[in-house]
This record gives C-alpha cells, structure tokens and sequence, in this order.
C-alpha cells in the first residue's frame, strides 16, 4: 500500500489506464541531465511521455517519496547523502556509477541505481540495486524504459551481464526483466530476489526484441 505522500505524489495520474502503443527516440534529458529515451504512450487519443536517463541533482528531492516505498523510515538527508555519492564523478576510470530514473507527466515513476564492476580478469558486469518502479498505471512501460536504458548503459561499457537485486516490494519486476540466458535480450539480465542466491527465471512480458540502437548514454 503505498503511503500518503505517494497517493499525492501520483493522484493526478492514477485514474488513466494507459496502453504503450509505440516508440523510443533519443532526446535532452530531463532535469539538467545528459541522454534518455522516450517511450511515447497513447490512451484515448492522449499522448504522454515517460522520461527515462540519468537522475540530475537538482531531481534528488523529488525522487524522495518514491525511494521510502524501499526503507519507509529513510531521511531526507540520508537520501540526499546516498543519492550524491551516486552521481559524484567516479574515483576511477574502472568504476562507473549513477542513478537512472524514468519520469511521466512531471512525476518519478521509477527509479535505480547502478555500479559497473570490473573484476580482476577483466569480466566487467552492470550490477543494479535500489529498484523502485510504481506499479500503476505506468508501471510496465516506466520498467521497460529503465531496462533499456540499462542496455544502453551495459552496452557502452561492453558489460557481460546484468546483475538486478530486488526487493521484496519488487520483486514483480522479475516477471518483467529476468533473462539469466541471454535468450530474449542482448545481454542477460540475472534478477535475485530477497534471500536467493538462484537467478529468477526468465519471465518477461512483453515480445522479445533487440536493444534499440537509439537509445545511448554518451557522457556516463
């Protein structure tokens, strides 16, 4: 159940019942940042737009009321130090790190951060934490627009694979993302979910397709 300041946060929006009919296009990224895709949504004759790129700070405190859904109890602060130390410039050239969020109609609807890990033999892997994608009425075209960000970003940095740890509140996305063989992306994508150290299996819901090639992060 979500908590009082997220109905408010999303009341505008949850009366629609949305369908995605149609594209991703690469454009200037909300909030200051650098590239992102647009997932255009059409309900009714209506044309929304979901938002998907790197999280800018000046979004930080705007992203607040959807990372208490992950730890209720979180501060302000607390977030604001956390979501910092993600978006400061890396300490070193082998260790990349951001905060990817997807937007609809002026509001977060999803968000994760990511590290790029490059072990000693030079495996490199995306490894991603802190997912929160609300669930109505946009939560499958806003997870699938973080997913294919997550391509672009694993795909710039010639990443093996793509490691996602849920939450319990997350672990839906499993159903949505989880391809540990590779078989229906480029990359495979290993969810875990609380407690398991065995990947979910591959459950995503929409048609197989490739990455699309417009989607790119230039500057990460």
């Amino acid at each position: 159940m979500f908590s009082e300041v997220l109905r408010s946060h999303i009341a505008p929006i949850i009366s629609d019942n949305i369908n995605i009919t149609a594209l991703f296009e690469t454009d200037q990224c909300f909030g200051g940042c650098d590239d992102h895709h647009v997932v255009i949504m059409q309900h009714n004759s209506n044309i929304s737009e979901i938002r998907a790129g790197r999280l800018a700070a000046a979004k930080i405190d705007q992203a607040y009321p959807l990372v208490r859904e992950l730890k209720e109890n979180l501060s302000l602060e607390a977030w604001r130090d956390y979501a910092e130390s993600y978006l400061k410039p890396a300490a070193t050239s082998r260790r990349h790190r951001g905060i990817i969020a997807a937007e609809y109609r002026g509001c977060i609807r999803g968000l994760l951060c990511y590290d790029i890990l490059t072990d000693l033999v030079d495996l490199t892997t995306l490894a991603v934490r802190d997912v929160v994608v609300l669930g109505v009425p946009a939560g499958q075209p806003a997870a699938r627009s973080l997913l294919q960000q997550l391509f672009a970003i694993a795909g710039a940095h010639r990443c093996g694979a793509i490691r996602i740890d849920l939450s319990e509140p997350m672990k839906w996305l499993a159903r949505e993302w989880s391809d540990p063989e590779g078989e229906l992306f480029r990359f495979p994508v290993i969810c875990f979910l609380p407690g398991s150290t065995i990947p979910a299996p591959a459950g995503a819901t929409w048609q197989s397709q490739a990455p699309d090639p417009s989607v790119s992060l230039v500057s990460d």
